[in-house]
């Protein structure tokens, strides 16, 4: 059986139920190692971290090629379109919405003046 000891005194430097050694600072692995280095891990470890890399890469390739261009077309098309006669911020957000449900300037001047025929 494992002997009481002292947390504060510097001989602790085993688990007193396992008897195992308490890991010291040069057992811990550096936040920015190379992958390679963490190959005694195992061969899984490092490949996951590779793939975690390409991955954010394609996210920013992805939102260079399309979001920014997606932005600038729902800037471009809100300027011109109207929703039910007021504008709504919220479609900023949903282009096929905005599309789908938007009446052009043209299409209201139109319902407008087929509105003011009536009327005479």
């Amino acid at each position: 059986m494992v002997e009481d000891e002292d947390e504060d005194d510097p001989g602790f430097t085993h688990c007193p139920c396992c008897d195992f050694p308490y890991p010291q600072p040069e057992h811990f692995y550096h936040l920015c190692i190379d992958n390679i280095d963490l190959g005694e891990l195992g061969p899984g470890l490092p490949l996951m971290f590779e793939f975690i890399k390409y991955c954010g890469f394609m996210l920013a390739v992805l939102t260079l090629f399309y979001f920014v261009p997606a932005i600038s077309m729902i800037g471009l098309s809100f300027e011109d379109i109207t929703v039910a006669g007021k504008q709504n911020n919220l479609s900023l957000f949903s282009f096929g919405a905005l599309v789908t449900q938007a009446k052009t300037e043209d299409e209201i001047l139109e319902e407008k003046l087929a509105k003011y025929q009536e009327e005479k």
